[in-house]
Formats: structure tokens, C-alpha cells, sequence
């Protein structure tokens, strides 16, 4: 794990810490109340992949005045990842954690960053969600690595009270899942931990922990090509709504100490109305092969 601060800030930047702080966070004021705003700052935020998900928040979580960032990475962008991703050229083949990282200390050079390459790994897991005030889970669920990975950070948030928001981007729509281990949910992913790691197509073990009817039906055809093996597709699209809305749940939650998810689907504004309805349709076909699907794998 590396702890990063920038140092070679050019000489518009303030030399007083609070004076900075002060000024990029000025025009936030009318909506984000002085008391609310010191406590972005103060606030710790652990990004659990750094992927489309977790990659969305960094930027905008620092310009909104988020200062501490705990990033959990361990892959490498690919010339595939910049449809969607905040990354250029320049960045294929270095640590998507350690880039987002320069990124956030180019907005500000005050950020107190931590990256861990490993990801979200036993060794590395309990001290990061010690650590954190507030998860944003983006760890991948397409792999069987990534779905013990991710089972493995909602047990231990689970274990120490934190709260978690998992993020979802599919086709045209961004989806939020609050797991509120800080208040009433007692059980790792609501239960769901031990049916998703016995279940050997990583895919299953998704559905068992955000269920296939809360998935739009949009996006029902490419759900059943993971499942049968073919690849998958992304839009850039819903990492930037990751972005507004991982934001705005974190002012909620600091406001309230409430932890909300969200549903925002821009298929129709997309497609328009009639090949919204026909894509619909054709969801409906395709979920209830995916249901059939589920139930004969084990």
C-alpha cells in the first residue's frame, strides 16, 4: 500500500491548507451548508474498485470537498476500460487506483490518498474498512475472485458497523444498493454471503445478492449472454450518473445518517418511446430464460 500526497502544486495553489479548502469548496455553499462542508472534508471514503464505479467518484468526490480516500485496485487499465472509464491512452498499463489517485491531487494537492494494488484482498480488507467512515463497493462481480472479494468486504463492513453503497452501471441505467450495517442489517448482504460463495457461475452468485428483478429490462439480453459465457457490454454513460449519484448519497448520509440507493434509468431518453417498449419486451423474453438458467445452475 502506497500513501499518496502531492508536492509539486504550481504557485497559483494557496500555501495555507484551509484557505484552499475554503476556496474550491466556495461555490458549494448555497447547497452544502458550512457545517455539512467541514464534515465532507473530515469524512473517510474507502473505494472498493476503481473500475467504472469506484473510478466515477473520485474526481467529483474532491471537487465536492472530500479529502480522505482510502483506493482498493488491483488491475491495470486496458484499451477496452476507456469507453467508460476516466482514463486516456496515457494511462494503459499503470494501477487504475494510482491514477485516479494523480487525478484527485491534481483538483486537490491536500487530498490524503491511500492506494492499495492488491484490491480488496484478506490481508488488506480489515484495516481499510476499519479505516473508513463510508464504502463505495465497485469491487467486480464478474469474476470468482471478485465475487469472494466483494462477499469478503460486506462481511467484515458488516462485522465493524460500516455503511456500504454498491454500485451497478447496466446499459443505460446506474442502480445503488444500501447495505446499512451501521444501523439495522446484521447480515452480510442481507443474508445472501453463503448462497453467493457456494454458487460456482460468479454470475449466480451476482443475483443472489442484487436480485434479477431489480435489474432493468434493457439490459436483460446482455445479463444472459454473461451467463452463457459471451461478453458483455458497458457504457461510459453509467459511470458518469455513479458519479452524481455516489455524491449526492453521501451528502444524504452525512445530513440524515441515512444511507439511500437509487434506480436511474435514461433508456427511454435514449431510444425513445417505441424501441424503448420493444427493448422492454424483448427484456421480458429474456429474463424469464435467465430465471430458467439460474434455476438449473448450481
Amino acid at each position: 500500500m502506497t500513501a499518496l500526497r502531492r508536492t509539486d502544486a504550481d504557485h497559483h495553489t494557496p500555501k495555507v491548507e484551509s484557505e484552499f479548502y475554503s476556496e474550491i469548496t466556495l461555490r458549494n455553499r448555497h447547497f452544502i451548508p458550512m457545517p455539512l462542508q467541514l464534515e465532507l472534508k473530515e469524512i473517510k471514503v474507502l473505494l472498493a474498485g476503481c473500475g467504472t464505479i469506484g473510478g466515477a467518484c473520485t474526481v467529483p468526490f474532491a471537487r465536492a470537498g472530500v479529502q480522505n480516500f482510502w483506493i482498493c485496485e488491483p488491475d491495470i487499465y486496458e484499451l477496452n476500460n476507456l469507453n467508460r472509464q476516466p482514463a486516456s491512452c496515457a494511462d494503459l498499463g499503470h494501477n487504475k487506483g494510482r491514477i485516479q489517485a494523480e487525478r484527485i491531487l491534481s483538483v486537490n494537492p491536500y487530498a490524503k490518498i491511500k492506494v492499495e494494488e492488491k484490491g480488496i484482498h484478506d490481508s488488506t480488507v480489515y484495516d481499510a474498512v476499519e479505516w473508513a467512515d463510508f464504502i463505495i463497493d465497485g469491487v467486480d462481480i464478474t469474476t470468482r475472485s471478485g465475487i469472494e472479494a466483494k462477499i469478503l468486504l460486506h462481511e467484515i463492513a458488516c462485522e465493524r458497523s460500516k455503511p456500504v453503497v454498491s454500485g451497478l452501471d447496466l446499459g443505460f441505467c446506474q442502480l445503488g444498493f444500501p447495505w446499512a450495517y451501521h444501523k439495522n442489517l446484521k447480515t452480510p448482504l442481507n443474508g445472501a454471503a453463503l448462497k453467493a460463495r457456494k454458487a460456482q457461475n460468479p454470475l449466480k452468485s451476482f443475483f443472489l445478492m442484487m436480485p434479477l428483478n431489480t435489474m432493468p429490462l434493457h439490459s436483460m439480453e446482455m445479463l444472459l449472454d454473461g451467463l452463457e459465457g459471451k461478453s458483455v457490454s458497458q457504457l461510459g454513460l453509467a459511470g458518469d450518473l455513479m458519479s452524481a449519484a455516489g455524491i449526492t448519497s453521501l451528502i444524504r448520509f452525512l445530513s440524515t445518517g441515512e444511507l439511500v440507493g437509487w434506480n436511474i434509468n435514461l433508456g427511454k431518453q435514449a431510444m425513445g418511446i417505441n424501441p424503448w417498449i420493444k427493448a422492454s419486451l424483448n427484456g421480458l423474453k429474456h429474463k424469464r430464460k435467465i430465471k430458467k438458467l439460474l434455476a438449473q445452475m448450481p
